[in-house]
């Protein structure tokens, strides 16, 4: 994702009313479905999205080991270096970007999807929002309507009733 699916939010932002911060969450939940599909069962497995690029990372936390005997819970301590985590130590733990290669595809996929349910969604409950209001502004046609009247000095005053 990038620069365009950006735009693409901010379009809809404008257009339909819904924040860009609740586009995101739902473009990262769907995201996340999709990436545990994608990468598998990796503790902790978090989607972070780069609000000003539109960059995608699938994050995972993993513990450091000589030895990774759990791909999905693992990583060695030469890869965790190779990472960027040049102190860590047999141990700790970390935040690894677990994002396959083949991700953006998939990720684009699921991202459209979220966003038109989410879009439908807003404009359904939006419609429904107008009718209700429409029909409360209007007394159905079989409603019967009552009239208080009160006479005041030689006038008859009539007030509508509920």
């Amino acid at each position: 994702m990038n620069a365009e699916f950006l735009a693409v939010l901010e379009f809809w932002e404008k257009e339909k009313g819904i924040t860009k911060d609740v586009l995101l969450r739902a473009v990262q939940e769907a995201l996340l479905a999709a990436a545990k599909k994608a990468v598998g069962p990796y503790r902790d497995l978090r989607v972070g999205i780069d609000p000003q690029s539109g960059d995608i990372k699938l994050l995972a936390r993993l513990f450091v080991s000589e030895q990774v005997v759990f791909q999905h819970e693992q990583i060695s301590l030469l890869d965790a270096h190779h990472v960027g985590h040049a102190k860590a130590k047999v141990g700790d733990e970390i935040e690894a970007d677990v994002t396959p290669a083949s991700f953006g595809r998939i990720a684009a996929q699921y991202a459209k999807q979220a966003l038109m349910s989410l879009v439908a969604k807003q404009t359904l409950m939006a419609q429904v929002c107008k009718a209700e209001k429409a029909q409360k502004a209007q007394p159905a046609e079989d409603e019967t309507q009552s009239m208080t009247y009160s006479k005041f000095k030689d006038s008859i005053v009539g007030n509508p009733g509920n």
